[in-house]
């Protein structure tokens, strides 16, 4: 793990009123939090993620940050990047992964998911009603979910933060944020030609917005 002392320690995404209302956010958090990235430090976005989280690592006590290069840690990295994308970071609890990734930068209108996505797993959470949290309890098998999103897109944040609100709240899913514009292999492998696209398990893939009731039910 290097030291990235060249690293800016305040993020270009961040301004002052932003952090004040992340720190109100991560304020409320009650569990510890740990944020692991795998980046490659040699390149722009990786180091524009580093930048953010080390930013964003003062805001909350219960917010910490580990780092990795691509390829130091193998056996961590298989959990959410297994195939060593960078920059990618997810979210952990006691030692374990919380279903929660991201592959880029949440920046732009993906910051309300990243923020978002730390409250709901490990603060009180957002209000969940009780027919989704009972879609959840019958879940029969593990999926994972992808959705791909623009950081400008205005449709993309809500059905992120739907889905990984439903990977914070059950071991049976997994739920990964990807900036489409930054990995154009994924582009023509998935045919997206439009953002919000969730792709569960490799098999079904679902258009435009998605709200986390949306999901429960095509989950169960």
């Amino acid at each position: 793990m290097g030291d990235y002392t060249d690293i800016p320690r305040t993020s270009a995404l961040l301004d002052d009123d932003l952090r004040g209302q992340i720190r109100g956010v991560f304020g409320k958090l009650t569990e510890d939090l740990t944020i692991v990235a795998i980046v490659d430090a040699a390149e722009e976005k990786s180091r524009e993620l580093l930048s953010l989280l080390f930013d964003v690592e003062t805001l909350g006590e219960h917010v910490s940050v580990q780092v990795y290069e691509k390829g130091e840690n193998t056996q961590l990295q298989a959990e959410f990047d297994p195939d060593g994308r960078t920059p990618a970071m997810g979210l952990y609890q006691d030692g374990a992964y919380t279903g929660v990734a991201f592959y880029g930068v949440p920046g732009g209108k993906e910051m309300n998911s990243f923020v978002l996505g730390c409250y709901n797993v490990a603060g009180p959470g957002q209000p969940v009603d009780k027919w989704t949290q009972k879609k959840l309890t019958k879940l029969k098998k593990d999926s994972d979910m992808k959705i791909f999103v623009s950081l400008a897109c205005h449709h993309c944040a809500a059905t992120v933060i739907g889905a990984q609100h439903l990977a914070a709240m059950s071991l049976k899913l997994t739920a990964t944020m990807i900036d489409a514009n930054l990995y154009p292999d994924l582009v023509e492998k998935y045919k997206i030609e439009r953002v919000p696209m969730v792709v569960i398990n490799e098999e079904k893939t679902l258009l435009g917005e998605k709200s986390m009731e949306d999901l429960a039910a095509i989950l169960e």
